[in-house]
């Protein structure tokens, strides 16, 4: 089942597995980079009858007027929270915050950096955990793009090149508005997406994170 924020009971005791995302980060402006991934968290065992409270985190805003964009929010499960996604830095403010995912000034750990063709490609998200592979759960349960979650957002070009793209999983494609081309793109909702990083002549804001999903089901 995928869950809302929300309490919800069970029956009785049950060996369950479950997925937590946190919201992305949001994407930065003036050439901003794009907002890191929430955090991904795996989770298995035998919960006892009763009310579990479960957090959905929302994704991070995108930064305006040279700043940061925000962090996204956590998501929790059963006493297990995946932080939020690292808002993304821009060129005055070159670090990204850092999170479940580090925003990327120019890129994040899985990214690729900017160059002067264009802006950096989001990381790709996951669809395995530590060897556990969920993606079936993804295409069950019609959650997640591309049959990952948590994909960093992409940076954005300046002055000319292409924008970076969206890490498969949710993240949102950066901007070039220089060349009138792409205006910044948010992280998928429910995949805890990074969100795309803005150009400073366009006069927008970083693109917002995804907000991030729970996902339980009974062991198999």
């Amino acid at each position: 089942m995928c869950l809302n924020p929300q309490s919800f009971s069970y029956l009785r005791q049950k060996a369950m597995e479950w997925i937590i995302v946190a919201g992305g980060g949001g994407g930065a402006d003036n050439i901003g980079g794009g907002g890191g991934a929430g955090g991904l968290l795996y989770g298995s065992g035998t919960i006892s009858t009763g009310s579990i409270s479960v957090t959905v985190g929302g994704g991070g805003g995108g930064g305006y007027a040279a700043t940061r964009g925000s962090n996204g929010s956590n998501s929790v499960f059963n006493s297990s929270t995946a932080i939020g996604g690292g808002g993304a830095g821009c060129y005055y403010n070159l670090s990204g915050n850092s999170g479940g995912s580090g925003g990327g000034g120019g890129a994040g750990a899985a990214g690729t950096n900017r160059t002067t063709s264009g802006g950096g490609a989001g990381g790709v998200g996951l669809s395995t955990y530590n060897s556990i592979d969920f993606s079936s759960w993804l295409t069950a349960t019609g959650a997640g793009d591309s049959g990952k979650l948590a994909g960093g957002g992409g940076g954005s070009a300046y002055s000319s090149g292409s924008a970076g793209a969206g890490g498969a999983g949710g993240g949102g494609r950066g901007a070039n508005q220089v060349t009138g081309t792409t205006d910044p793109v948010a992280g998928t909702a429910n995949t805890g997406g990074g969100g795309g990083g803005s150009e400073r002549s366009g006069g927008l804001n970083g693109a917002a994170g995804g907000s991030g999903i729970v996902i339980v089901r009974y062991a198999a």
